[in-house]
C-alpha cells in the first residue's frame, strides 16, 4: 500500500512540474524530528535571517498519518494535491530523513536537494549497511536523487558513502546545522532559565539522562531493562534520574516505579534542553553522544544487550568499547559506583569532541547556506 502512495505522490509532482519553480521557495521535509531543535530548525532560522526567501514549506509526518475518515480524507488530499505541488516547485528541499517517495521522483536541474539527516553521526549502522529487501531499494534511488549531504567531520565520510550508498563527492563536510545551538551560549543561557520553571524539582541536584538507542524490536513491546528503582535509591541524595525515551516507544510505554528523584520527560521538554540541562548522560549506542561532546560533560555507557546487538541488531561502524568516550557499566552496579566516585574519562570525552567535529565556530548553517547559494 505505502507503494501506491509513492507512485501516486510522484504522478501528481510530475503532473505540476509544468509549473516554474519558484525560486522563493524552500520546502522542509522534517520526517524524524517533532520540533525546530534539530537540523531543520537551525538551516530554517539561518534561511530567515538571510531574508532572500518568502515562502517555506513543511512536510511532516502527520502530513501522511491517515487515522480517522473524514480527517483523513482532507489530510490524502492535501498530501497528494498540494504538498507534491510545492516539491515540484521548490527551489531548495531540505531533509531531515530519507523521504522515500523521492525514490520515484527527480527534479529539475538547479533545485538542491539536501539531505541534513538527524543526527550529528553514527555508531550503529543504518540505511544501506542495515536495511535490506524493497526498503533498502528505495532508499537507495531517493539517495541518488538528493544533490547535498551535509557532515560534521571527515573522519565519517566513508561510513556515511556506505550507509547512504553514494559517492564521496555527494558529501560535503560543512558541519551540521544543530551544531550551532550547542556552541551558542546565549542559546545555552536561554535554556537554562526556561527550565528552572518548567522542572522546579531539579533545584540542587545533579541531573542524570538515560537517553537509550532506539531498538527496532521495541516499538511493539517497549521496555527498559535498566533497574531504575535501585538507581533512584542509590542516588537518591544528590541526583534525579531523568528518563527520555525515543518517540517510537515512550508512546506505548507504562509502568515506571515512582520516585521522587525520578523524571519522565514528554515531548513538551526537547532533546536539546535536556542535554544542556543534564549533568550526567547515561546511554548505550545513541548517536547523541556526538551533541553531548560538544557540552563537555560526562558520559557513561550501559549497554545492556551488547552481545544480543551484535548478533541481531544493527552492529557498529567501530570497535563500540574503543569509540565510546565514557566508561562502560555492565550492571547497575557499576553504574551506580561510577557516579558516585565520579569515575568520568572527561579527557576521552575532549578528544573525541575534537576528532568528529572539524568545525567548532558555531557557523556551520552558515556554511551550509554559502555552499547551495554563495559557490
Amino acid at each position: 500500500m505505502k507503494l501506491v502512495f509513492y507512485f501516486l505522490f510522484a504522478a501528481m509532482f510530475y503532473l505540476y512540474s509544468v509549473f516554474p519553480v519558484n525560486k522563493q521557495k524552500v520546502l522542509f521535509i522534517m520526517t524524524h524530528d517533532k520540533d525546530l531543535t534539530g537540523n531543520i530548525g537551525a538551516m530554517l532560522t539561518n534561511i530567515k535571517q538571510k531574508a532572500e526567501f518568502n515562502k517555506y514549506i513543511f512536510i511532516t509526518r502527520e502530513d501522511y498519518r491517515f487515522n480517522s475518515f473524514p480527517r483523513s480524507f482532507f489530510i490524502c488530499a492535501r498530501f497528494f494535491l498540494l504538498k507534491s505541488f510545492h516539491m515540484a516547485t521548490a527551489q531548495s528541499i531540505f531533509m531531515d530523513n530519507i523521504f522515500l517517495p523521492l525514490s520515484l521522483i527527480k527534479t529539475k536541474k538547479g533545485v538542491h536537494v539536501v539531505q541534513l539527516w538527524h543526527g550529528c553521526g553514527a555508531i550503529k549502522k543504518f540505511g544501506q549497511d542495515y536495511n535490506d529487501g524493497l526498503l533498502a531499494k528505495l532508499e537507495k534511488l531517493a539517495n541518488k536523487h538528493t544533490s547535498h549531504f551535509i557532515l560534521n567531520s571527515e573522519s565519517a565520510v566513508s561510513s556515511y558513502s556506505s550507509a547512504f550508498s553514494i559517492p564521496e563527492s555527494k558529501i560535503y563536510t560543512v558541519g551540521s546545522p544543530r551544531t550551532d545551538f550547542f556552541l551558542d551560549s546565549g542559546y545555552i543561557n536561554k535554556i537554562k532559565e526556561g527550565l528552572k520553571n518548567k522542572l522546579p524539582n531539579l533545584a540542587g541536584k545533579k541531573a542524570i539522562l538515560y537517553a537509550p538507542t532506539f531498538r527496532d524490536h521495541d516499538v511493539d513491546n517497549p521496555k527498559i531493562p535498566v533497574n531504575i528503582e535501585f538507581i533512584t535509591e542509590h542516588l537518591r541524595d544528590n541526583y534525579v534520574f531523568i528518563i527520555k525515551l525515543h518517540p517510537h516507544i515512550i508512546s506505548n510505554f507504562s509502568g515506571l516505579p515512582k520516585s521522587d528523584n525520578l523524571l519522565v520527560v514528554d515531548s513538551t521538554v526537547s532533546l536539546n534542553e535536556l542535554l544542556v540541562l543534564s549533568d550526567i548522560l547515561i546511554t548505550d549506542y545513541s548517536s547523541i553522544i556526538f551533541d553531548y561532546s560538544l557540552l563537555e560533560k560526562p558520559m557513561i555507557f550501559f549497554p545492556y544487550d551488547y552481545d544480543f546487538f551484535i548478533q541481531n541488531g544493527r552492529g557498529f561502524y567501530y570497535d563500540y568499547s574503543e569509540f565510546v568516550p565514557g566508561p562502560i557499566a555492565s550492571n547497575e552496579h557499576e553504574l551506580v559506583n561510577i557516579i558516585r566516585n565520579e569515575q568520568y574519562e572527561k579527557q576521552r570525552s575532549f578528544e573525541f569532541k575534537l576528532k568528529h567535529f572539524d568545525f567548532l565556530d558555531g557557523q556551520s548553517s552558515d556554511r551550509v547556506y554559502n555552499l547551495l547559494y554563495n559557490s
